[in-house]
């Protein structure tokens, strides 16, 4: 590999070479390079920009021509910006501020032209190379004021120019919310490769303060390398009382008065639509719908990280949030029409939905966040027409069995909360009064005694079958009578247990046929049979 790149680098410096001497146009420099990079497969992506960079600080000034190849190559995306950026910062001679000047002059040209590609490690080489340039800037800042204090010889006016650049460039850094959230980023290399920073840093430190300080780091990290650097520039910058004007010297200040801390980073997303003029959240709705119907088996944190994300692009507000999940549910209830379906809506609004408040619940702050809850019950008392569809399809109150469970399993609302709310709801209720179904007939019931249920028989299905085989066989016998079987399957879906149910199902049917128990394997038979029609899982 190390051959391949000194023979493309030796091509590339003579054909430089050759461009420069005749004086190619941007454009006929182009072409020439494309003739060759079809054959530069396998090379390091820095080649070209170090050959450029060899060519263009040969003298005490840089090379105007070259540097506008190298313009050319980037706007061309001949060449990466993080390929350039790594070659720039390699240059150190502070002796020669023309070509540092010059430098930072380009870079200051093209920070807001720097774009993350869709390639993972393109990003990530964008944002380690925007902290060593940030670095770099500082280290040459640094090394200017030393300049300037020391009895050089040098114009001290080209110092001072080399200085406002230098400023010019951190400014624009610092001002540019994408670099800086990069730099940001890359601050959390690990600390591997920091330890490896560490003596490059001890000797090339622009004064022997630094080099101290650095040195008694119990832990090299970039963040506090980058304060005590930035930090011995200010201290530098602020001895230079006769040498800058009071102009000048506010300006380096400023340009160097940054923070990479967290507390600088809104990490809180814009709201990207707004949603508040419409009656109905459509996507909250339609994702808890796909939830409920389609995926039931999804794990728990995969929806609550959805939902979240959707609370965020759309600026509601918790107690909204809330009671959008649970208008979703109650319209669910009452749009779906088949039976299985219906099963999967109460399965899924008093088995998973409590669940989901409930982690929700934990993440809101903890001062307001009952009273967060109590508001979104509020709003949703306001949809009178909705809740008594939902009752007299049901036949009972639904509602009470949601904040019963909210009440009495997760204590997410006080015993005063949840009387307050259902004698708001019977208050304003318009539904006529018909006698309601015994309360083991109600759907909403079936649905909260199913789940120790599937609890009990799970742990019947762990049992030695050539032990227990009748209570194996009652068990078979109470599942498949009438809909217990679809209660069954409703809740340990809405529960995350339904693949555990099947897989011991299927391990068990498979013992049964090994030791010819006709009657249990017969009975198994029917149960997967029955599971694989009602097509709640997908093994």
């Amino acid at each position: 590999m190390e051959e391949i790149n000194v023979t493309v680098a030796q091509f590339i410096r003579s054909l430089l070479l050759q461009a420069w001497r005749e004086r190619w146009s941007e454009e006929k420099w182009n072409i020439s390079m494309n003739k060759i990079i079809p054959y530069m497969s396998g090379v390091e992506g820095s080649v070209l920009s170090d050959v450029l960079l060899d060519q263009i600080l040969v003298g005490s000034s840089p090379n105007v021509h070259l540097l506008s190849y190298l313009k050319h190559a980037i706007s061309t995306q001949m060449v990466g910006y993080p390929f350039v950026i790594k070659s720039i910062i390699k240059f150190q001679d502070i002796t020669r501020p023309y070509c540092i000047i010059h430098l930072l002059a380009f870079l200051d040209e093209n920070v807001d032209n720097i774009l993350c590609s869709s390639n993972v490690d393109d990003s990530c080489l964008i944002a380690v190379a925007l902290r060593q340039l940030l670095v770099w800037c500082l280290e040459i800042l640094s090394k200017c004021v030393q300049m300037i204090l020391s009895d050089s010889k040098m114009q001290t006016d080209v110092f001072h120019m080399l200085l406002e650049k230098a400023c010019c460039l951190i400014n624009h850094l610092k001002n540019n919310r994408f670099c800086l959230a990069l730099i940001y980023i890359a601050g959390f290399e690990s600390s591997v490769s920091l330890e490896s920073q560490k003596d490059s840093f001890l000797e090339n430190s622009p004064t022997q303060t630094f080099r101290k300080s650095l040195a008694k780091l119990p832990v090299f990290d970039d963040f506090v390398m980058m304060e005590h650097l930035t930090d011995e520039c200010i201290a530098a910058i602020s001895h230079l009382t006769s040498q800058l004007t009071a102009e000048q010297k506010s300006f380096a200040l400023d340009a160097l008065k940054f923070d990479l801390s967290m507390k600088n980073f809104n990490m809180k997303p814009k709201q990207i639509i707004d949603l508040s003029h419409h009656n109905l959240n459509i996507s909250i709705n339609v994702r808890l719908s796909t939830e409920a119907i389609l995926t039931p088996m999804n794990d728990i944190n995969l929806v609550i990280e959805e939902i979240l994300l959707l609370e965020q692009m759309q600026g509601i507000s918790r107690p909204q949030l809330y009671c959008e999940l649970i208008r979703s549910c109650f319209l669910g209830i009452i749009d779906i029409a088949s039976r299985p379906d219906e099963l999967k809506w109460a399965a899924f609004t008093y088995l998973k939905l409590p669940n989901v408040l409930n982690k929700i619940f934990q993440l809101s702050p903890a001062d307001d966040r009952m009273a967060q809850l109590e508001e979104s019950f509020d709003h949703l008392l306001l949809c009178v027409p909705l809740l008594d569809l939902a009752d007299t399809k049901y036949n009972c109150e639904c509602l009470h069995f949601l904040l019963h469970e909210l009440c009495n399993k997760y204590s997410l609302l006080s015993d005063a909360q949840c009387r307050r709310i259902m004698t708001k709801r019977q208050n304003e209720s318009l539904k006529s009064r018909q006698q309601e179904l015994p309360s083991t007939n109600q759907t909403p019931n079936l649905i909260l005694r199913a789940e120790p249920t599937v609890t009990s028989i799970l742990k019947t299905l762990d049992a030695d079958y050539s032990k227990n085989q009748d209570s194996l066989l009652g068990v078979l016998v109470q599942m498949m009578s009438g809909k217990s079987f679809e209660l069954i399957l409703s809740a340990a879906a809405a529960t995350g247990k339904l693949q555990s149910f099947a897989v011991k199902l299927i391990k068990l049917l498979y013992q049964a046929r090994k030791v010819h128990h006709l009657i249990l394997f017969s009975g198994l038979s029917i149960v997967c049979q029955k599971m694989a029609n009602i097509s709640l899982l997908t093994l």
